[in-house]
């Protein structure tokens, strides 16, 4: 969800198979670690028929990378699809569990598990709470997080309640991302009365996985919006909507490490990815005269330290990287661009984010860019250019605002295909086959999808399944 909707409602009412190893678990670059991981994951094999996407970014340290190969031509269309009740609102990411059942949560409160060709297995629905965030899958529950402050544990295999917990007094309208691992299921939140101060998260808190108490909370030094964290060798890692970076412990809270956000930093709605490299990749901006500066920052995961920094004039960041770490070329790719606008009916929208604030033009243009980038030095290895948006996201209207950010976090195939969505309404799937930087569609390397409505909700990859979810619903291809 972009930034600026709390703002208008406040006034408006080529990889290979070992390419992941730590898609199941999360890791840093020790190697005894990824021989026990290796070994668990052939043992796992036996158990599962599909690789796991437990939530925004695939897995426990949510590097949006899998080792799994999705279809590959888009342009056949979906197998099936579902759309929201009654035009309801979508922005949560879709899950895939290990038997290649996909999950969709909508704002409205509904929670639906389907099969892998599309039959409800189980349905909930809330009255008057809202799921605005993207739910996770560990270990046959799916956690989520109402706006109520209450988080929720259901069992996977029939949806029924596991426990609930009053966390916090609230949680936020954005859509953050409840995380789970080690033990320990987290989700950012505020109390009351901080909405109309700060019109975002203020604060993470942790609970116990198993029977919902709370164990500590932390309030980190800006606001968090769009909230997402990496969870590695018993620590939480993520940043903050100004570009702080904090690693602290699961168990207590307690603070690690810190990088604080640099000077002249602005509000992202990007976030901290990590990576089996050792390294963490954080989007951020910062101001200038004539727009936003997207950054990309990279930093150890063990205690901080920068190791690169990429800076896009224009091109504000305002989703998370992925990372593919395996194969010879490893890399990290990331989609930058303006926010769209606000609709107002009758085909006009309001400009939230004009890609430069010197243009006087009135198209209200919104030109954006995935860029791949070598993971270990950040040069370029392509850019590939998205045709301009102008105005409000694609199905945007006044009764049906998903207000979404230019593009959604990307997700990386096990056969280095990255998929993109955003706020054309267009699925993307790019593959530079030949690696000359360059994309011919007429070879493949680019195959798109128009669903008609935009995307706040991440890419899901699992083995043979794609599964998308624009602002109305859920599109699932299948090889």
């Amino acid at each position: 969800m972009a930034l600026l909707a709390l703002a208008i409602a406040a006034v408006v009412l080529p990889a290979t198979s070992q390419q992941h190893d730590c898609s199941i678990l999360g890791c840093e670059a020790d190697p005894s670690f990824h021989f026990q991981l290796l070994q668990y994951k052939m043992a796992a094999k036996t158990a599962q028929d599909h690789s796991e996407w437990i939530g925004k970014g695939g897995n426990l340290i949510r590097s949006g990378s899998t080792w799994a190969v999705p279809p590959v031509d888009l342009s056949k269309g979906p197998t099936w699809t579902w759309e929201a009740p009654l035009g309801g609102l979508v922005r949560g990411s879709p899950v895939v569990d290990s038997k290649g059942c996909i999950y969709q949560s909508t704002i409205d409160g509904q929670i639906v598990k389907f099969s892998q060709t599309g039959d409800v297995l189980w349905a909930i629905s809330t009255e008057g709470i809202s799921f605005p965030g993207n739910p996770v899958h560990l270990a046959g529950v799916l956690y989520n997080f109402g706006t109520d402050g209450q988080m929720l544990a259901l069992d996977s295999n029939d949806g029924k309640k596991l426990w609930q917990t009053k966390a916090c007094d609230m949680a936020s309208g954005d859509t953050h991302t409840i995380i789970a691992g080690d033990g320990v299921v987290l989700a950012s939140c505020l109390n009351k009365g901080e909405d109309k101060t700060f019109g975002s998260a203020t604060m993470i808190v942790a609970c116990n996985a198993t029977d919902g108490q709370v164990m500590w909370k932390y309030r980190p030094d800006n606001g968090l919006y769009n909230w997402i964290g990496s969870i590695q060798s018993g620590d939480l890692l993520f940043s903050d909507m100004n570009g702080g970076v904090y690693r602290m412990s699961l168990k207590d809270g307690s603070l690690v490490w810190k990088v604080p956000a640099p000077a002249g930093a602005t509000s992202t709605t990007g976030g901290l990815s990590g990576a089996t490299n050792g390294l963490v990749y954080v989007t951020h901006n910062l101001d200038s005269p004539d727009g936003h500066v997207g950054l990309l920052s990279v930093y150890t995961a063990a205690d901080g330290k920068p190791v690169w920094q990429r800076s896009f004039p224009k091109f504000p960041a305002n989703s998370g990287p992925a990372i593919a770490t395996g194969g010879d070329e490893p890399f990290v790719v990331i989609a930058i661009g303006t926010n769209p606008g606000f609709a107002l009916g009758k085909g006009a929208a309001l400009d939230l984010d004009p890609f430069d604030r010197n243009d006087t033009s009135g198209t209200q243009r919104h030109p954006s860019k995935a860029v791949a980038m070598d993971a270990k030095d950040g040069h370029t290895i392509w850019e590939y250019q998205f045709p301009d948006w102008h105005g409000a996201a694609a199905g945007d209207t006044p009764t049906h605002t998903c207000l979404p950010d230019s593009y959604a976090n990307p997700s990386i195939a096990g056969d280095g295909a990255v998929f993109l969505a955003g706020m054309s309404g267009t699925v993307y799937r790019l593959l530079d086959k030949d690696r000359d930087g360059k994309f011919d569609p007429a070879s493949g390397e680019v195959t798109t999808y128009d669903t008609g409505n935009a995307f706040q909700a991440a890419p899901a990859i699992s083995d043979g399944i794609l599964a998308v979810s624009p602002c109305n619903g859920l599109k699932v291809f299948l090889s």
